[in-house]
C-alpha cells in the first residue's frame, strides 16, 4: 500500500470532522444571534409599558 491510500480513510475522518465541528459552530452563532433578538425584543417591550413609565407619588 502506498502511503496515499493509508492516510485516506484519516483524512476523510478529519475532513468530516472538521465539517461538523464548522456546523456545530455556525448553529451556535445562529441560537446566540436568535437568543440576542430575542432579549432586545423583551427589553424594548418592557420599556415601552405604562408601568415603566409611571412617575413614583414623592
Amino acid at each position: 500500500m502506498t502511503e496515499a491510500v493509508r492516510s485516506w480513510p484519516r483524512s476523510s475522518f478529519s475532513t468530516r470532522a472538521a465539517m461538523s465541528l464548522c456546523a456545530a459552530i455556525s448553529s451556535r452563532k445562529r441560537t446566540k444571534a436568535r437568543m440576542m433578538a430575542l432579549f432586545i425584543w423583551i427589553a424594548r417591550s418592557l420599556r415601552n409599558t405604562d408601568d415603566s413609565i409611571a412617575i413614583p407619588p414623592e
